[in-house]
């Protein structure tokens, strides 16, 4: 069951999937499209970086203090060397993506930023899940490229589409590797002793 809309609380995303996953906890919310940097600077580790780009989103919001709490996350990939990969520019670069992830695990991780801006206090966590891409050949990858799912995905796939069909396991949170660590952001509310039974 999912609740009504609260004025209370905001969710600083574009994404249906962050959408989804946060309504599933049965708060209600409203959102708001962050237009924030997601430039990562050489040399940051993927843990800093991730944080660092859900706390630009929620630096970005406007007016945020009309809200009691609000939350941002981003996700980033982190190739089998080390490479950060966000969203792929086109069909050329998916596929690309793909091939450094084919037949070795990688890491995603999703950085949480949970404000409390009437009190001019936020905390900044992430959660790592690890995944495992079966060995993928050019028909495969041709194949998923044709599919679509790689637009404005960090890594070029999605887990709860098609993409599934190119996974041969993960190890952690799926719900962080959709966009959102559940657990995480549940944690996080329960910590600041959130009010779920009145928003």
């Amino acid at each position: 069951m999912n609740a009504a809309p609260s004025p209370q609380f905001l969710l600083a995303s574009s994404s249906p999937r962050r959408h989804e996953l946060l309504a599933s906890l049965c708060i209600g919310f409203d959102v708001e499209q962050p237009d924030a940097d997601e430039s990562i600077t050489p040399g940051t580790t993927p843990q800093d970086a991730v944080q660092e780009l859900a706390r630009r989103k929620y630096d970005a919001v406007h007016d945020a203090g009309r809200y009691e709490y609000v939350l941002t996350a981003d996700t980033i990939v982190v190739a089998p060397d080390g490479c950060i990969l966000g969203k792929p520019t086109d069909r050329d670069e998916a596929a690309r993506f793909l091939h450094m992830l084919s037949g070795a695990p990688h890491s995603v991780l999703t950085g949480v930023c949970l404000a409390r801006p009437r009190q001019n206090v936020y905390e900044i966590a992430f959660d790592a899940t690890r995944v495992h891409v079966e060995s993928l050949t050019e028909t495969d990858i041709e194949w998923y490229v044709s599919t679509g799912e790689w637009q404005g995905v960090a890594g070029g796939y999605r887990m709860q589409g098609a993409g599934a069909a190119l996974l041969s396991g993960i190890e952690g949170s799926p719900s962080n590797v959709i966009g959102l660590p559940l657990r995480l952001v549940y944690s996080m509310l329960c910590a600041c002793q959130f009010p779920f039974d009145r928003i």
